[in-house]
């Protein structure tokens, strides 16, 4: 019977990916911004209130690498490639009398692995709004994306009803004109 090393070892062709993640670099800002880019064509449709993004990436940098940190971010690989990202801010709440995370985006390109790499970057954030003390973590999630997702999340998870205005202000005329009375 003539054999080789690969009929030897069947892990290879059914063995998973390896999943990491990890903190962002200074030296991932340009993998970053490509995720970032890449996460906001596939959901352009429901940014377009938010108006246009920056064409660089200078205030995502400055916010995450120079004091005071105002923004993390994480990014999965799956064999050492590069799978999504999630990003978080710190903010303070007036009615709560103290500082929140939120996770402004969690993405994760389709695949097999996609669930556990959604997992493991909102652990990351969990973890980082615990060690930041925060009294909570919120996540606003565009309505078509709550299904999916609140199964995955952790039980005393509370939905909230809201509306979130956005008011793009390099277009507004309104605050031009307003500013003039």
């Amino acid at each position: 019977m003539n054999t080789t090393a690969r009929d030897l070892s069947p892990q290879v062709a059914t063995r998973s990916p390896v999943l990491t993640v990890r903190r962002v670099t200074s030296a991932d800002t340009t993998l970053l911004h490509a995720l970032c880019e890449e996460h906001a064509q596939q959901v352009a449709h429901e940014r377009w209130p938010f108006g246009r993004g920056r064409g660089d990436a200078l205030e995502l940098t400055e916010a995450l690498f120079e004091t005071p940190t105002r923004a993390w971010a994480w990014i999965a690989y799956a064999d050492g490639r590069p799978h999504g990202y999630a990003g978080a801010t710190a903010g303070c709440s007036l009615l709560e009398r103290g500082n929140y995370f939120q996770i402004e985006s969690l993405y994760v390109r389709a695949g097999a692995h996609a669930p556990e790499a959604e997992r493991q970057l909102f652990l990351r954030v969990l973890r980082m709004a615990r060690t930041l003390g925060c009294l909570n973590l919120q996540w606003r999630l565009p309505a078509d994306q709550t299904q999916r997702v609140h199964a995955q999340l952790p039980v005393g998870c509370v939905r909230t009803a809201l509306v979130h205005y956005v008011l793009p202000l390099g277009t507004s005329t309104y605050l031009r004109e307003r500013s003039r009375v």
